[in-house]
């Protein structure tokens, strides 16, 4: 997507410029495909309704239907749940645009789309063993999973890395990877440092899918009220940022 950006030098003379930017757009089959069909006016449109929308409100903990069938007592306790729900959202809501001093700002809107769109089976696959004589895998060769985080590259990069310094530490001892010894002994460091690491970061991937798939009313009230807790929380976020940049591990 392409948007124009107008800002303000030190003369206050008005320029634009154009900026580019990148969409993850995880959905249905079924949705994937009615989108690759849509003309590309209409493709703009529905991008710019759905960005300009704003955060989503979520909704009742249960529907009037169910409220109409259960006991009064349990009915009022629901729905109390549900406004303390959204007044811890709020309250965690304000206190990280305060803590932030920035408000909600709205995205840009888009005017043009450059390139094609593609779509693509999202796969969970690993590796049983990332390594055996003389081999190694790394990268989409060892895991692939869900793109909604951005890590397939990082960890990729990780693994590279890992997989360099274990052999460069065999050259240093003296055991070298010209013979099976020293070079097996690499492999099986580096196998041992990054499937666990890798693993744990699939898990919580999966997990955020899962999360951020639901339909379930009460979980998404859990859904919103954790990702209000991580935005107002700075060592938090903080955390979750370095994790997710390849800076610190999750172990």
């Amino acid at each position: 997507p392409v948007w124009d950006d107008t800002f303000h030098a030190k003369d206050n003379a008005g320029a634009t410029t154009r900026r580019f930017a990148n969409i993850v757009w995880s959905t249905t089959p079924q949705e994937a495909k009615e989108l690759m069909k849509l003309p590309e006016h209409e493709f703009i449109l529905l991008m710019n309704d759905l960005l300009q929308s704003g955060p989503s409100i979520p909704p009742p903990l249960i529907t009037d239907e169910f409220k109409q069938n259960i006991p009064r007592p349990i009915a009022d306790a629901f729905h109390g749940l549900d406004m303390l729900s959204k007044s811890v959202n709020a309250a965690l809501t304000m206190s990280g645009m305060t803590e932030r001093k920035m408000g909600f700002k709205i995205p840009p809107l888009i005017t043009d789309v450059v390139g094609r769109r593609f779509a693509f089976d999202l796969n969970l696959l690993h590796a049983r063993n990332y390594i055996d004589s003389r081999v190694a895998l790394v990268g989409d060769a060892a895991h692939t999973f869900h793109p909604m985080a951005g890590q397939g590259l990082n960890l990729g990069i990780a693994d590279a890395e890992c997989l360099v310094k274990h052999l460069k530490q065999a050259v240093e001892s003296g055991m070298g990877v010209d013979g099976s010894a020293g070079l097996q002994y690499a492999l099986q460091q580096y196998e041992a440092e990054r499937q666990p690491e890798v693993l744990a970061t699939m898990s919580g991937i999966q997990f955020l899918h899962g999360v951020f798939g639901t339909s379930v009313s009460p979980a998404i009230h859990a859904r919103s009220v954790g990702m209000n807790v991580v935005n107002s929380v700075r060592p938090l976020r903080r955390k979750l940022a370095q994790i997710a940049a390849g800076v610190d591990g999750i172990r």
